[in-house]
């Protein structure tokens, strides 16, 4: 186990310590607030992205080369966690969504993410479209459509707070998703469901045009989350909402490239 797996996994032992221990919940709760002055921006939000054919996650000759990584899998960053797409897959509960414009330097120049913009900014204005038919900004840059699930992700057992991006071809699942979280309801009643009520299913499937492969997700609805999860997804929403965590995202994805997540 490496140290940051130990940093968010509780082994079957530590259960057994924590019983052990003896301390009172809600007292722990108190004493989890004494972090001295760490604010939002001294943490990285993890993000949640699919690892394509020239993701250097599966390039044995690159530094970010991740033991077992292959394309179609899913990577946590920041944890460097990876996970089966094509059958296991990975548990999520949706908890927010925003969408937006993201400047980012190509793979090419370096890579990382510049700036985040609102949908009518008026920067997509200066785009001229490149061969591929992405948009370029007047400085060379790209300005891509993103779609953006602020999530829980089921690590070990773990629920760890992430953003899993969706933009290009994956942004007809993200319109999915939100259609059926949209036309979901608590069960025996009229009421619609929270977005965070149940769980998901997070595999990829392969896709193919012409020459071009790439992963995509596939999502599936699963079983109603519990009151914990349902706690921690609602908590994880609230500050999403207030949009704070936007500053510590963009550093987040400051050394990665639009090309580590879906086509």
């Amino acid at each position: 186990m490496t140290k940051k797996d130990s940093a968010i996994a509780l082994a079957a032992d530590d259960n057994k310590a924590l019983a052990e221990l003896g301390i009172d919940l809600d007292q722990m709760k108190v004493d989890a607030q004494r972090d001295g002055e760490m604010g939002i921006t001294d943490i990285s939000v993890p993000y949640l992205y699919i690892l394509q054919t020239n993701s250097p996650q599966v390039n044995e000759d690159s530094e970010k080369f991740i033991e077992g990584a292959k394309a179609g899998m899913y990577y946590l960053t920041v944890l460097d966690k990876i996970f089966d797409g094509r059958e296991k897959g990975v548990d999520v509960v949706f908890c927010y969504y925003n969408r937006n414009l993201n400047e980012w330097i190509s793979r090419d120049d370096g890579g990382g993410l510049v700036a985040v913009y609102d949908l009518d900014d008026p920067i997509k204005n200066t785009t001229k479209p490149d061969e591929k038919g992405r948009p370029i900004l007047p400085n060379g840059h790209l300005l891509v459509d993103t779609a953006n699930h602020y999530c829980l992700v089921d690590v070990n057992g773990v629920w760890v707070q992430c953003i899993f991006p969706m933009k290009s071809t994956a942004l007809k699942v993200s319109r999915a998703l939100n259609s059926l979280i949209k036309t979901t309801y608590i069960p025996n009643t009229d009421v619609r469901a929270p977005r965070y009520l149940y769980k998901h299913k997070a595999t990829t499937v392969k896709e193919q045009k012409d020459t071009n492969i790439w992963s995509s997700p596939k999502l599936t609805i699963g079983p109603m989350v519990d009151k914990t999860i349902y706690t921690a997804a609602k908590e994880y929403a609230e500050i999403a909402e207030k949009g704070i965590l936007r500053q510590a995202a963009t550093e987040s994805a400051e050394t990665e490239t639009p090309e580590t997540s879906v086509m």
